[in-house]
């Protein structure tokens, strides 16, 4: 919920959402800002479920948000990642986004039922782009254990396409990147991933992997070489709507290389 207040923050900061990016000339200086919370009165009321501890790296990270037009009417509307617990995880998780729709200037509502964001997990990070060159933005959704791709049919309505797109990856994932690294016409996708941590088989209290310095924190690595490392990043080449998964990526004297 902190990154919903953040973003209502910024938005009273400006004006509206389309100002965001409109004041070329701004009036204001850094000393003379002040900012308020607006988020009830903006609506931004959902607060998804979290833990008081930060013992386990999953729970020590924070989500992404994005601010996108998912009905192109000409308002931002506000994307941001869902919280979970270790506990609710393993029965399911809950809602990886929670999509607010601005129905009037700086009032926003929950729609993330209706658009059809309804995977559950642990959201993560999100990356926003028209895949499929329709023109409605569509929405890449990272997580623990699992990722999401929504494909935009319109008027904030979206399918899951996950699994027909074969992007559903896995381990921790963390960032997403929309990017056309080979200028064919088809955006491509990058996710990163964090390291090697299993939510069925964490440390306990007194274990290596759960000293950090002297602090109850899961150190991940710390026992065998099985827990050790970061883990590989996921690149994907997309045709017509259809991704193929590359184990790497570089570029030599201006050319993209795959393996």
């Amino acid at each position: 919920m902190v990154r919903c207040l953040i973003i209502a923050c910024i938005l009273a900061v400006t004006g509206s959402s389309q100002s965001l990016f409109a004041q070329k000339n701004p009036t204001t200086t850094a000393g003379n800002l002040h900012f308020r919370d607006l988020s009830k009165n903006a609506g931004l009321l959902t607060t998804p479920p979290t833990s008081d501890k930060k013992q386990y790296l999953v729970e020590t990270m924070g989500g992404g948000v994005a601010l996108f037009d998912c009905d192109n009417d000409g308002k931002l509307d506000i994307l941001v990642t869902g919280d979970s617990t270790i506990e609710r995880y393993k029965v399911g998780g809950d809602p990886m986004v929670y999509l607010y729709h601005q129905d009037r200037d700086l009032h926003f509502t929950d729609l993330t039922k209706s658009a059809g964001l309804t995977t559950r997990g642990w959201g993560m990070g999100v990356a926003v782009a028209d895949y499929d060159n329709d023109g409605l933005p569509d929405i890449y959704v990272t997580g623990y254990g699992h990722n999401a791709l929504y494909h935009n049919l319109g008027g904030c309505k979206f399918e899951d396409a996950t699994e027909r797109a074969h992007v559903v990856g896995g381990g921790f994932s963390v960032g997403a990147a929309w990017a056309d690294y080979d200028r064919d016409g088809h955006l491509d996708l990058f996710v990163s991933r964090y390291v090697h941590s299993d939510i069925h088989n964490l440390p306990s209290p007194g274990s290596r992997s759960f000293n950090y310095k002297g602090l109850p924190i899961e150190v991940p690595g710390a026992e065998g070489l099985g827990a050790r490392g970061l883990l590989p990043a996921d690149p994907w080449k997309t045709s017509s709507g259809a991704f193929r998964r590359r184990s790497c990526i570089s570029t030599s004297r201006g050319r993209s290389s795959r393996r």
